[in-house]
């Protein structure tokens, strides 16, 4: 049976928010967890990491997190070397409201089951020197301690997020998203008589909503408003092919305001009113 337990409390040193450790992962097969977050960047070898049970192949150049609560391990490790940043998970709540909002720091910080390969990123050469000379360098003013030290460290750990954030943003549609747009259209599909906001469906997502919307667009070639209105229109066309509600009942069950509005979407839609589209049908 494997060993679980939670590791020793985040507690930072020298004054600042956060660890970061240089070393050698190893193969101990001891499966634990933290109540922080791990920025892990492989520096060099190859081996297989396990988060929730998954297993990853990873090497050098490779990125990933680890959330609070996540159990994970090393397997089959060839000689990984690897930087690994303990972060305080309100160190991050306290970031500026610009850093959260972009793409990918959600799924980088905050979702708490990535699905697939989605929290492991590969990073070529410039942009692995990039992070590379950053932790580099909070190393280094860690180990001089010179004045500011601790300012400058902290901002070169906001530009390790920031830079990782857009990277994760830029990431393909994936079976994952696919999972997680599946449930905003389930909720769409059960609440058409309801006002839905993307604000709702991103929370569903459990993605950004700039991040949603783009990879809403690109796996349904639509805009989340008019993907709803289809669909609102679609499901009264086919409500308007029976006698058994009247047109304003089907207007509220489709979520129109009025049937004036109703009217007017339908026409411009269907070419007809939806009384006109009724009487045809009945014909």
């Amino acid at each position: 049976m494997e060993n679980e337990r939670e590791l020793r409390k985040f507690t930072p040193i020298d004054n600042l928010s956060f660890f970061v450790d240089y070393g050698d992962a190893n193969s101990s097969g001891f499966n634990h967890s933290h109540n922080y977050c791990e920025l892990v960047f492989i520096i060099s070898g190859s081996g297989t990491h396990v988060l929730n049970n998954a297993e990853h192949n990873v090497e050098a150049g490779d990125v990933f997190t680890i959330k609070p609560g996540q159990f994970h391990k090393f397997l089959d490790c060839r000689n990984i070397k690897l930087y690994n940043i303990s972060l305080d998970p309100n160190r991050l709540n306290e970031l500026d409201g610009e850093i959260k909002e972009l793409e990918g720091f959600r799924s980088l910080f905050m979702d708490e089951e990535p699905l697939g390969n989605f929290p492991y990123r590969r990073l070529p050469g410039k942009k692995y020197d990039y992070i590379y000379g950053l932790l580099s360098s909070i190393i280094d003013e860690v180990s001089r301690s010179e004045e500011g030290y601790i300012t400058l460290c902290e901002l070169y750990l906001v530009q390790i997020i920031v830079f990782l954030s857009r990277e994760y943003g830029k990431t393909e549609y994936t079976s994952s998203q696919n999972i997680r747009l599946a449930e905003a259209v389930a909720y769409i599909e059960k609440n058409l008589a309801q006002q839905i906001t993307n604000y709702e469906l991103s929370e569903i997502s459990h993605l950004s909503l700039r991040h949603f919307t783009r990879i809403f667009k690109m796996v349904y070639n639509d805009t989340p408003a008019n993907y709803i209105t289809k669909l609102r229109l679609k499901t009264a066309k086919s409500l308007l092919e029976d006698d058994s509600y009247n047109i304003s009942e089907i207007a509220g069950m489709c979520g129109f305001s009025d049937n004036n509005h109703f009217s007017k979407m339908f026409k411009r839609a269907y070419g007809v009113t939806p009384k006109r589209y009724r009487t045809l049908k009945n014909k």
